[in-house]
């Protein structure tokens, strides 16, 4: 039976061969499986296209930009070749739980009419310990228009 076309990841990447393949693994690990895995690497000089040949997936797309370009242009190419029904960022020194997907696709599903955005809290480690952010919580489009309140484009769906 062929997937469903439901989430589409995007990771865009410079220069992180060194974190790639945890990135990497933590979008395969996911207990609803992604519908693709594009990897967008925005003209690196370092081992990256390496170390996303080391991690199996026939769900994984690998696509380079000749020049740098920056995130927001890898996101965006990203986007172009997605065939998902959703649009997951995972930028590629970030790490997600095992549910992420799921969890917020269920979210989607349950909300009273399809929401445009579905974010997730995150755990920051640091020196002092982890901080758990956002502090904002449910319905936050307004608070959102004025000040950037979901983080990461890594807690997006």
């Amino acid at each position: 039976m062929p997937k469903r076309a439901e989430v589409s990841v995007i990771i865009p990447t410079y220069n992180r061969a060194d974190e790639i393949t945890g990135a990497l693994r933590s979008a395969l690990q996911q207990t609803l499986a992604p519908y693709e895995i594009i990897v967008v690497d925005d003209a690196s000089d370092d081992a990256t296209p390496e170390r996303v040949r080391e991690v199996s997936g026939e769900d994984i797309r690998y696509l380079r930009h000749s020049r740098n370009r920056g995130a927001s242009a890898s996101r965006n190419r990203g986007i172009r070749e997605a065939s998902g029904d959703w649009i997951a960022f995972l930028d590629s020194d970030d790490r997600w739980e095992p549910e992420k997907l799921e969890r917020q696709l269920k979210a989607a599903r349950d909300a009273p009419e399809t929401p445009g955005l579905v974010y997730t809290g995150l755990s920051v480690e640091e020196e002092g310990g982890v901080q758990v952010l956002p502090k904002h919580r449910g319905d936050i489009y307004r608070a959102q228009l004025e000040r950037d309140r979901t983080g990461p484009t890594s807690t997006w769906l």
